[in-house]
């Protein structure tokens, strides 16, 4: 039986991480009417239809909002796994768990200026290195707990 404090703060980070998501939906949403107005004023400018200057397989906001949800989706199953495994085998260092959440809103923020058709921008990675380490962190103290 887990004991009731842990499990209440692995719901609360449980619970912001639903949060993040449903902000990084937010992200993509207003990355996607951002890139379609600014298609239609060059449309608009140079006298083309939208679809002339509208390519949503390349523009960099649309590529930003896109990655930023793909990304958390990639290692939210991930993080969810071997962090609520930590919770039930060993109910330590839940909290640790509070540095994903950070990392993943940090990427939240950096997505837009750090992802172009080209690659990431090298900044991108203080916000993924840190989310990387929590996860081999968890399913270093998963294996170490089952074994």
């Amino acid at each position: 039986v887990m004991d009731k404090a842990v499990l209440r703060e692995a719901a609360r980070i449980t619970l912001s991480l639903t949060g993040v998501y449903l902000s990084t939906i937010g992200l993509q949403v207003y990355l996607k009417f951002k890139a379609r107005a600014s298609a239609a004023s060059a449309a608009k400018k140079s006298g083309q239809k939208l679809s002339e200057t509208y390519n949503r397989y390349t523009d960099n906001n649309i590529l930003a909002g896109d990655r930023a949800v793909g990304n958390f989706l990639e290692w939210q199953v991930a993080f969810l796994t071997v962090f609520w495994l930590n919770a039930a085998l060993t109910g330590e260092q839940v909290w640790v768990g509070w540095i994903w959440v950070a990392s993943r809103l940090f990427y939240l923020a950096l997505a837009p200026s750090g992802i172009r058709a080209a690659g990431i921008k090298p900044h991108l990675l203080g916000a993924t290195v840190p989310g990387y380490a929590v996860i081999f962190y968890y399913i270093y103290r998963v294996f170490a707990a089952v074994m």
